[in-house]
């Protein structure tokens, strides 16, 4: 049966379009405002009383330490590091220590002017939130270059979910320590995603860094492999003279 195949890269595009799409949506909204929105207030009533003590304020603080500029330029290196010990290729590596950093930058010089949402307290514009697109630049890279390649599918889960939980904690600190309206949050975290993955559609190899194989998924409706066969396929293996002891002793 003939087979078709989808693209790591095609992917990579409806997503930075979906995200795209909602970020600029939302950017309109707020553009050019000053207080919050009907979802910023909210989002400011709903917030669990424990968080917003005055004596959890320390910890609050602490939350939003990972979204800070240099950690977010240490966090890029790191992962750099980790890219080029698990695939010794240049272009992922060099993708997880530029990719966050720049898309951070562009979004302090150009995107937030652009929209010009106006901090209640005064001093200049904050939308979309600076520690959440510094963050979840460095989640969204740390996925598609590095978490993503790993061959446990529970590892991958479990790490996907760390890297929501850093971003959410991190957008939620923002909010609490009324640096940000939620709505800087959530537009971070998409501006983020929408950039991070359409630079890494149009500057990653569409194949995997770590063997160098076409990064497609292939989609056989009436496959006639039987389940091993889609084992030892998926595991690389060419032909069923290939597949392990187990399977031609079964």
């Amino acid at each position: 049966m003939a087979s078709s195949t989808v693209s790591r890269r095609a992917v990579l595009a409806v997503v930075a379009a979906a995200a795209a799409l909602g970020f600029v949506v939302l950017a309109m909204q707020v553009s050019g405002t000053l207080g919050p929105t009907d979802l910023d207030s909210s989002a400011l009533r709903n917030l669990p009383d424990w968080l917003t003590a005055r004596d959890r304020r320390d910890f609050v603080e602490y939350l939003s330490y990972p979204g800070r500029p240099l950690a977010v330029v240490l966090a890029s290196a790191v992962l750099a590091a980790l890219v080029w010990q698990q695939s010794r290729r240049r272009g992922p590596a060099l993708f997880a220590a530029v990719a966050p950093i720049t898309v951070s930058v562009i979004a302090e010089l150009v995107v937030k002017p652009l929209v010009d949402r106006e901090a209640p307290t005064g001093g200049g514009q904050f939308f979309p939130s600076g520690h959440v697109v510094g963050i979840a630049s460095v989640a969204v890279a740390a996925w598609l270059v590095w978490v993503s390649r790993w061959p446990s599918r529970t590892a991958r889960m479990f790490a996907a979910g760390g890297l929501a939980l850093v971003v959410v904690a991190v957008g939620t600190s923002r909010v609490v320590l009324r640096n940000h309206y939620a709505t800087d949050a959530v537009g971070g975290a998409l501006y983020a995603v929408a950039t991070v993955a359409a630079a890494a559609a149009i500057f990653l190899p569409d194949r995997s860094p770590t063997d160098g194989r076409s990064n497609t998924i292939a989609v056989t409706p009436d496959s006639s492999l039987d389940d091993d066969e889609d084992v030892g396929a998926a595991a690389g293996f060419t032909s069923s003279a290939e597949l392990p002891e187990r399977r031609r002793t079964r």
